[in-house]
């Protein structure tokens, strides 16, 4: 079962790589047929399974009072104190434990993830990069990360994997606001009950209502200081 839409229209030989996976993150939302769209506190929340498939899609998309690129280097910070903050603000009922590291242009995440106590736990690895289009967009990537020294695989915990075709989509509505949109595809690993699929992808959909939240009232010279 692949994970989100095909990237087979991209010349791989000419676009660089960070537009490339841009580009596929806004196929995924717009092509995904999404299902139970619903609003709730500010937010559109919604899902996909694909048939007989552990891959689950979660969407959820929101206005912010900030401007694009506040927005995005609110998500992609520089410092690692920065970092850590984003990770308890914005994931805060994902994340068990959390460890990042910034180098160069990416940053590696590791989350141990909170799933229902009588399930064997998760944990996942990815990578978050960043793209600014020339019409303003912003994208904030998240692509799978096979391995990682600090957190080799343990027998305790199922590693769950992300697609490239995951992460946040940051439109200019006005110089002062955006929309910020949150997109998930991963592969959970063994059967989870589809109750639970659902309350996942409901939970990663909120993560942009934390965002807003939270980093709204910060103002758009927090994101840069």
């Amino acid at each position: 079962q692949r994970l989100g839409p095909r990237s087979n229209s991209i010349d791989k030989g000419k676009t660089p790589l960070n537009q490339q996976l841009a580009e596929q993150l806004e196929t995924f939302d717009t092509t995904i047929p999404w299902k139970n769209a619903h609003v709730e506190d500010g937010t559109t929340l919604s899902w996909y399974f694909p048939p007989l498939s552990q891959v689950f899609m979660a969407r959820g998309s929101t206005v912010v009072n900030l401007p694009a690129k506040a927005v995005m280097a609110f998500l992609f910070p520089e410092k690692d104190t920065a970092r850590t903050q984003l990770i308890k603000n914005v994931y805060f009922d994902l994340a068990r434990e959390t460890d990042s590291k910034r180098k160069g242009d990416l940053i590696s995440v590791w989350i141990r993830l909170k799933y229902a106590s009588w399930m064997q736990e998760r944990e996942v690895l990815y990578l978050m990069r960043t793209f600014e289009a020339e019409n303003g967009n912003c994208f904030v990537i998240l692509t799978n990360l096979d391995k990682w020294d600090e957190h080799p695989p343990q027998d305790d915990l199922v590693r769950v994997r992300i697609s490239s075709t995951s992460g946040y989509i940051i439109r200019p509505l006005s110089p002062t606001s955006c929309s910020l949109t949150f997109l998930i595809s991963a592969d959970i690993k063994r059967w989870i009950p589809k109750w639970l699929t659902k309350q996942l992808s409901e939970t990663n959909g909120r993560v942009v209502t934390h965002f807003r939240k939270h980093y709204e009232p910060l103002g758009a010279a927090a994101a840069f200081s």
